[in-house]
């Protein structure tokens, strides 16, 4: 049960880390242009 549970938070988390990626990247991107 304690596995499974850090399962979910680990997969919300890594999610929204990608997006906090994506969104940084994005940033830059306008930055430089």
């Amino acid at each position: 049960m304690i596995d499974q549970d850090k399962i979910e938070v680990n997969r919300k988390g890594s999610g929204k880390w990608k997006k906090t990626i994506k969104e940084s990247k994005e940033m830059e991107s306008k930055i430089q242009q």
